[in-house]
């Protein structure tokens, strides 16, 4: 799926979102290959299938004109449309708005469906057979590792960089198909201090967040070392 595939629906389209609780703990099984998931500290979120690509800046106003049927008690800024996805630090990209969304937040789930879609939602069956045998491969090895860091060095040293992130190239084969939700439930179960993610084969967990909105609330948490270390615990932060 294309975002010109998706920006093919008729002008004037109206999208009607529907929230219903759902009888689940596991916010995963509603999740799939087009799909996106947030596991985070207060709130697990988890989509499928796809009504729009829409650009960053544009995000809002989209998802202000979804017609919302919101049921009492789901009261929760992340239940409902959402626009969800990873974008670079550089800028550019887009942002899924979901055609279902499956939220679990004060031992509740809820689960949003938007329509009309261009692709449905179709949750990723699991599998029985996990790899058992991986074949690891380095793109660097360690002379061009040394070659990166003392290059990195050399910048900060003539102030081009105040900081630096290297990071390493790996390839991993395994013996079975990795797939998605089985992956996620791996991390969340020996990363349980991070934030889990997922977006269209984009997978990790972090101990960070760098920022987090709720109305005139913003909270981050930062772990890099770019503050003095007593400022490290979680600070917020309101909005005039």
């Amino acid at each position: 799926m294309t975002a010109t595939a998706a920006a093919s629906r008729p002008a004037g389209t109206r999208m009607v979102a529907t929230t219903r609780r759902v009888r689940t703990d596991d916010v995963l099984e509603h999740l799939d290959a087009s799909g996106g998931a947030f596991l985070g500290d207060d709130v697990q979120i988890a989509t499928g299938g796809v009504c729009a690509f829409v650009d960053p800046a544009d995000a809002g106003a989209v998802l202000r004109s979804i017609e919302h049927d919101r049921p009492r008690g789901a009261a929760h800024p992340a239940i409902g449309p959402i626009a969800i996805g990873a974008l670079q630090f550089s800028g550019g990209g887009d942002l899924v708005i979901p055609a279902s969304i499956a939220v679990r937040t004060g031992g509740v789930t809820w689960l949003t469906t938007i329509d009309p879609c261009t692709v449905a939602a179709r949750p990723t069956a699991r599998i029985e057979r996990h790899a058992r045998r991986f074949v690891v491969e380095a793109g660097q090895d360690l002379d061009q590792w040394d070659a990166m860091v003392t290059a990195g060095l050399a910048l900060v040293g003539g102030r081009s960089l105040r900081k630096v992130v290297l990071a390493r190239e790996v390839t991993v084969e395994a013996d079975a198909p990795f797939v998605l939700p089985s992956v996620l439930e791996r991390l969340r179960a020996s990363q349980p201090a991070c934030f889990v993610y997922a977006d269209r084969g984009f997978v990790g967990a972090t101990p960070e967040l760098l920022v987090r909105r709720r109305g005139t609330e913003v909270t981050s948490r930062p772990m890099a070392g770019t503050v003095p270390r007593d400022a490290l615990d979680r600070k917020s932060t309101r909005l005039n």
